[in-house]
């Protein structure tokens, strides 16, 4: 209800579980209505459910952004949303601003988590999770070339793709590297020795 009053968004379809999910976005891809974000509880019919159904929507679709919308405010769940590829974690209790600006800003490819989300995760905790940061290939060189401040058209010419092709594997490297802007990729990509 929320989110059919907001003007700038609209509500293409509800799932109750992971593979009416994949068979609902399936069906819209072939139609005009693919969904750009999917807000995916972690609680569905079964105990972490979320968790599962974005790691399978991520590997089918990387290119939708999933923002995680729950009660569950613990390091271990934003850990968990992040290792899964999503690109935001949201509580219940957030305001509709918030839950309005998060959807555009993983629409636009961007991160979008919650103050107490970051809070959660100490940066101890992030660095216990380092070596667990894999790329593969396509975006190790990619990130290798925003280091050099080339602009995602820049890169696409250089590549012999897209610009949205570039667009979604930035967005992915912000995902796994847990940062929001190309800048702190580019750190967050060095500190874990993916950089020199």
């Amino acid at each position: 209800m929320l989110l059919e009053s907001l003007d700038s968004i609209a509500v293409v379809g509800e799932a109750a579980d992971s593979s009416e999910a994949q068979d609902m976005i399936a069906r819209l891809r072939d139609s005009d209505l693919g969904p750009q974000v999917v807000l995916m509880d972690v609680q569905m019919r079964e105990r972490d459910e979320g968790f599962d159904a974005t790691a399978k929507l991520m590997t089918r679709w990387p290119e939708i952004g999933i923002l995680i919308f729950t009660s569950f405010d613990t390091e271990e769940s934003v850990a968990r949303a992040i290792s899964v590829g999503a690109r935001g974690y949201l509580l219940k209790d957030s305001s509709a601003e918030m839950i309005e600006h998060a959807i555009r800003g993983v629409r636009l490819g961007q991160v979008a988590f919650s103050w107490s989300a970051m809070q959660r995760l100490s940066q101890s905790a992030l660095e216990s999770r380092a070596p667990q940061v894999t790329l593969t290939a396509r975006e190790e060189e990619i990130v290798q070339l925003v280091a050099r401040d080339l602009t995602n058209r820049e890169i696409a010419t250089m590549l012999f793709v897209s610009e949205a092709t570039v667009k979604t594997h930035v967005a992915n490297l912000l995902t796994k590297l847990a940062v929001s802007t190309r800048g702190d990729a580019v750190i967050a990509a060095r500190e874990f020795g993916i950089l020199d």
